[in-house]
């Protein structure tokens, strides 16, 4: 459904939503249990990646990285409390 979504939206509208429907969507590729789940939000991150400006997809990266740079203690806390 998110999928749907994104490809619905226009690319300023996605822009402006895209860290928000990042953070929401990430924590899922290692909190689903099924292989299906994990397999759909992969294809709406890449499809939300897909359909962003210059501005945001370096925002998603840049996040993306501080996330994994962290300390992984509070990673895993954090994800355990989405």
């Amino acid at each position: 459904m998110v999928s749907a979504i994104i490809d619905s939206s226009k690319e300023e509208f996605n822009s402006e939503m895209a860290l928000y429907t990042f953070v929401k969507l990430a924590p899922g590729l290692v909190n689903d249990k099924g292989e299906d789940r994990k397999k759909y939000t992969a294809l709406s991150i890449r499809k939300l990646a897909e359909s962003v400006n210059q501005s945001a997809l370096n925002d998603l990266y840049l996040s993306t990285r501080d996330w994994l740079d962290s300390d992984k203690v509070g990673v895993f806390e954090y994800l355990s409390r989405m």
